[in-house]
């Protein structure tokens, strides 16, 4: 009852304050080339700026295999522990979970601003990778506590970089009057698979055992990863406009490299 009572109160607080520190602002319009794919398409349906932009479809399917495959995180996982710790289960989980909370916290910031110029889908990849070498760590050494935090910590870092990842492609190569609706429907999709997969890994858990369930999600992590590699090179094609780098000033450095034109004024030591 406390544990519901206190993520209550966290749930109260956070709306609060963004009823309180949220305010509505006035939209910034991005004229660059860059910002090409984001202009709005007025009457066009989702359906046409999906069949218009099929790379959207492979990174959706791409995250959306990563997510339900995480989200085994809080289910398949606990009942292991459980299983082989027995009546320890929920400290120890609840210990790996609190150090998922910290490096959430810690490292967000930190991932953030060394990442920032990395490319999205070359952040997906990476975070699928990682997530996978997570889960492989904690099934292989599966009985040895000590290794399940260093697979949470792997497995946070991979979270992190696909959290900071999905919003960031949406605003850059979605039209923004089709941003909300085109991320409604892969939520809804996302929730509907969500179902799906845990019923069918909480059915080969019960009736073949824990190896069976984890074989599934290593085959959905291992597929996502193949398709985020696939996405790398379909997206650079896709939207080029993204991939150019952007021009530096070099005048000032063009002024320092320019030579004197009166060596006469130049002071000399002899």
């Amino acid at each position: 009852n406390l544990m519901f009572f206190i993520q209550g109160v966290c749930i109260l607080t956070s709306t609060v304050l963004i009823a309180l520190f949220v305010k509505d602002v006035k939209p910034v319009i991005d004229n660059s080339e860059k910002a090409q794919y984001q202009q709005a398409k007025e009457n066009t349906s989702v359906w046409r700026v999906l069949k218009e932009n099929p790379v959207i479809i492979l990174f959706y399917i791409c995250s959306l295999l990563y997510w339900v495959s995480y989200s085994q995180y809080t289910f398949l996982m606990p009942l292991d522990i459980e299983t082989v710790h027995q009546g320890k289960g929920a400290l120890i989980f609840g210990s790996i979970s609190s150090l998922n909370c910290l490096v959430v916290i810690i490292f967000t910031p930190i991932l953030t601003h060394i990442l920032k110029k990395v490319v999205p889908t070359i952040k997906l990849l990476l975070g699928c990778v990682l997530v996978l070498i997570g889960y492989v760590s904690f099934v292989v050494f599966l009985g040895k506590i000590p290794v399940y935090y260093l697979a949470i910590f792997l497995f946070t870092i991979g979270e992190i970089l696909n959290s900071i990842v999905v919003s960031a492609y949406q605003s850059q190569r979605i039209p923004a009057s089709h941003r909300g609706r085109i991320d409604s429907i892969f939520r809804i999709s996302d929730s509907l698979l969500l179902s799906l997969y845990t019923m069918v890994i909480g059915f080969l858990y019960d009736n073949s055992g824990s190896k069976s369930a984890w074989i599934l999600i290593f085959a959905g992590l291992t597929l996502s990863i193949v398709i985020g590699f696939i996405n790398i090179f379909a997206d650079k094609k896709a939207y080029p406009a993204l991939y150019v780098k952007d021009v530096t000033d070099s005048i000032d450095s063009e002024k320092m490299e320019e030579p004197l034109q009166n060596p006469q004024e130049k002071d000399f030591p002899f």
